[in-house]
């Protein structure tokens, strides 16, 4: 098999699997992701290239790890958010992961007391609660993020395409970076949980 076009890989995820471009993509949207993605898969696998030309081998299986990348990309929240930064042109490099929100690392501290204590007292109930409340605040980042995209594209209509507001950029940055701290404790959490149930 040969590939019949070259392969360019589509920096925007969103178009390379075929789903509307926001934040908040919903399940149908998830699914309908994957199976672009398997399909692509199907297609652009390297073991369909075995009697190719050692380029187009080579093509396949970095389109291939592109079309890995995406779905990666497009189905984890914090990932996902990242992308959409650099879609529009601002870039991770610029998160901080300094957080001056007293009251944010209050609740950050709290929480991870709440999971620690709930790891030494093996107490699922407990475990399960707190992995529950994590996942809350979790999710409401994830919305808030989601509502601030969507007002800093209005914004940009009224405005002109290509300026971002620093204050818009600031606040994107300070929820990605929140979000990346709920996104680890909810791993250790889930981690917990199936380490008790073992």
């Amino acid at each position: 098999m040969t590939l019949s076009v070259v392969v360019k890989p589509e920096k925007n995820y969103f178009k390379l699997l075929s789903v509307k471009q926001h934040y908040a993509l919903d399940d149908r949207e998830l699914r309908q992701l994957k199976k672009r993605a398997r399909e692509l898969q199907r297609h652009y696998h390297p073991d369909r290239y075995k009697t190719a030309t050692p380029q187009e081998q080579r093509l396949a299986a970095q389109f291939s790890s592109h079309i890995n990348a995406a779905t990666q990309t497009l189905t984890n929240p914090v990932d996902r958010a990242i992308h959409m930064l650099g879609l529009i042109g601002l870039e991770a490099e610029q998160i901080e992961n300094t957080i001056n929100d007293t009251a944010f690392l209050m609740q950050q501290m709290q929480l991870r007391e709440e999971l620690d204590h709930a790891r030494i007292t093996n107490s699922q109930l407990e475990l399960e609660g707190t992995a529950n409340k994590i996942d809350a605040y979790f999710l409401d980042l994830q919305q808030q993020f989601s509502v601030l995209l969507v007002e800093l594209d209005a914004n940009a209509l009224s405005v002109g395409r290509g300026f971002i507001d620093d204050n818009y950029s600031d606040k994107l940055f300070k929820l990605v970076d929140k979000m990346q701290f709920f996104s680890k404790l909810s791993g250790e959490a889930q981690a917990a949980l199936t380490e008790l149930s073992v």
